[in-house]
């Protein structure tokens, strides 16, 4: 009895790593072996001694494991569509689009600076040319003298610089992207998506490198 309340003690733990717990096995065929491990686990711990009750306790615990790892795969089957629902897609496909807008004007200001500037002619190139902007970071525009607020040349250079300010823009539309794509079950949704994404990032891209800029 005390090894059994033992078990139910170590039950939230076991239900806490069951997600790394994967014995390759199909759902019923998991609930097979979780109960048949289980019990017999618990029979060699309770009517054995020596090196077979140690046999039983992992039994036990790989029975249990086995259970907890069919029902979060149970929901799993059940929450995640197997289906792109295209309007849900909306959002983070757009978002994409944008980090792809946003990497364009980055590159067009890194490597074609004049092609901005006559698309562009009343922006500031203190803030917008890549060759002397870098100096925003600093105090006074000398890196000698340091930073010109915490954090300028690291976490927050993104508000220094038109060529950082993009790079930001970027970062954060593609974080955004993935924390709104609607979660999908299968390789073949995967695929789409990927593919799909690729595309509207390297649109928004073209679309600013190539025709919008020049």
């Amino acid at each position: 009895m005390k090894k059994l309340l033992l078990i139910l003690f170590c039950f939230p733990c076991l239900n806490f790593k069951a997600q790394y717990f994967d014995t390759g096995l199909e759902y019923k065929h998991k609930i097979q072996v979780g109960k048949s491990a289980t019990l017999g686990g618990l029979a060699l711990m309770n009517y054995t001694k020596g090196p077979t009750e140690a046999i039983g306790a992992v039994w036990a615990i790989g029975g249990v494991m086995n259970l907890i790892s069919a029902e979060q795969e149970a929901n799993y089957y059940k929450y995640e569509p197997t289906k792109i629902q295209w309007r849900k897609e909306i959002a983070p496909i757009t978002s994409m689009f944008l980090a792809g807008v946003m990497n364009g004007v980055n590159q067009d200001l890194l490597f074609h600076y004049h092609e901005f500037e006559s698309t562009f002619p009343n922006a500031n190139p203190q803030f917008w040319n890549p060759d002397i902007s870098w100096r925003n970071k600093y105090l006074n525009g000398d890196p000698l003298q340091g930073e010109k607020f915490p954090g300028s040349s690291t976490i927050f250079v993104g508000f220094t610089d038109g060529y950082h300010s993009t790079i930001l823009a970027r970062n954060l539309f593609i974080t955004t992207s993935i924390c709104l794509s609607p979660q999908t079950r299968g390789w073949k949704p995967f695929l789409t998506k990927t593919i799909i994404y690729s595309l509207s990032y390297g649109l928004g891209f073209e679309l600013v490198y190539s025709k919008l800029i020049k």
